[in-house]
């Protein structure tokens, strides 16, 4: 089964599928060559547990961790799946669970949609992220209708910030072949070394490591 498939097979449906936002799609672009691999995935938000049910069919010899900050109202947890207490809003409390439970293969966030926690969370959790790893952030639509006016923007961030991130900033446009000379390599830190690849897609992003 496509992992659309999967979705709409589920009961509730999330609202991943294609009769919802559609991510579907968009994430078997990313997924469907690692769904038979032992990964380690974490999403961020789970509401009720519909999504970790579709990720668990999908997934079928991963460890998920389903994160959220009202662990309780989740009725649903497939056998390979865990649930952690975890607020989106504190650094210490995802830094907490991610050295509990972390490194990760695929880091979804699905959580509160509010840019500032989407930032907070990325910063957080991206050195949790393994080499080789993906990083999605959903719905970024409430960025311009309910968050419109925040201080700090996730579009902004990711089209600003990872992107230049990205791009090294220009330092140097050698820096990431294998064969560069050292001294050249040490132009890039930290998240410019890091991200090889970033796709936006509508509502979402997703980031991948090198």
């Amino acid at each position: 089964m496509t992992l659309d498939e999967i979705a709409l097979s589920c009961d509730p449906i999330p609202d991943k599928a294609s009769n919802g936002h559609g991510y579907t799609k968009y994430y078997a672009r990313h997924f469907d060559a690692l769904r038979d691999q032992p990964l380690k995935v974490l999403e961020i938000g789970v509401w009720e547990g519909a999504s970790l049910q579709m990720w668990a069919k999908y997934f079928p010899k991963a460890t998920i961790v389903g994160a959220d900050i009202n662990i309780e109202r989740c009725k649903r947890t497939p056998e390979h799946c865990r649930l952690w207490q975890a607020d989106q809003s504190s650094t210490p409390s995802l830094v907490n669970m991610a050295e509990h439970l972390g490194p990760w293969d695929i880091i979804i966030d699905d959580g509160s949609h509010n840019p500032e926690h989407q930032i907070l969370s990325f910063e957080a959790l991206w050195p949790y992220v393994r080499v080789g790893g993906i990083y999605a952030i959903e719905d970024l639509h409430p960025n311009y209708t309910s968050y419109k006016d925040s201080p700090r923007r996730a579009v902004a961030f990711i089209g600003g910030v990872l992107q230049d991130d990205l791009h090294g900033r220009g330092k140097t446009a050698a820096a990431r072949l294998d064969n560069v000379a050292p001294i050249e390599k040490k132009l890039l830190t930290g998240r410019e070394l890091e991200i090889d690849e970033i796709h936006i897609y509508r509502y979402m992003a997703v980031i991948h490591h090198v």
